[in-house]
């Protein structure tokens, strides 16, 4: 396999690779101040930390896919990083190189209440998508009432809010959001 010559420094071309980023996903959404590039070091494993050298915040596919392209064209390394609350080392940059950020991609793109199906972007958690009312129905709301067809905030039996039982209730259309 023939080596790639080069005649540029590893810090010159991450710094040539994060203007072409700035570009794709705009200026404030791509860094490589060392401040913010500790706090993607780590995940909540025991694994080492390893730095990123830039981080990148994406909030759409198409931008992903840029990224990605750009990064292939330098050579780096690319991890994805969807909340950081990983516990196996898998988010954390091991080569350096790109951490994508994924928190900008948070929407909700389907909710097929029929076959209780969501379909969300990397960003979105779970509370989002537990609390996020979508053509009149909460995906998995939690509730606290005996069963999920009671409306949120009515009276138990004999005139007491329900507070100890606690039901999960996937799609429930007459279920209304907490604010």
């Amino acid at each position: 396999m023939a080596v790639k010559q080069v005649d540029k420094t590893s810090k010159e071309l991450y710094t040539e690779l994060l203007g072409k980023l700035r570009k794709i996903v705009g200026e404030e959404w791509a860094t490589d101040d060392p401040v913010i590039l500790i706090g993607y070091s780590r995940d909540q494993s025991l694994e080492t930390a390893h730095n990123p050298n830039i981080v990148v915040l994406p909030e759409s596919t198409e931008q992903v896919v840029k990224v990605i392209k750009a990064a292939r064209e330098y050579g780096a390394p690319v991890v994805a990083w969807s909340t950081g609350g990983n516990t196996g080392g898998g988010c954390i940059p091991q080569r350096g190189g790109i951490t994508c950020d994924m928190r900008r991609m948070d929407r909700i793109l389907d909710l097929d209440v029929e076959n209780m199906s969501v379909r969300i972007q990397p960003g979105v958690t779970f509370g989002k998508a537990a609390v996020k009312p979508i053509s009149g129905a909460v995906p998995s709301t939690v509730l606290p009432r005996r069963n999920c067809t009671e409306p949120v905030g009515a009276p138990a039996p004999g005139g007491v809010t329900e507070t100890v039982a606690v039901a999960i209730c996937p799609f429930t259309p007459s279920a209304t959001a907490v604010a």
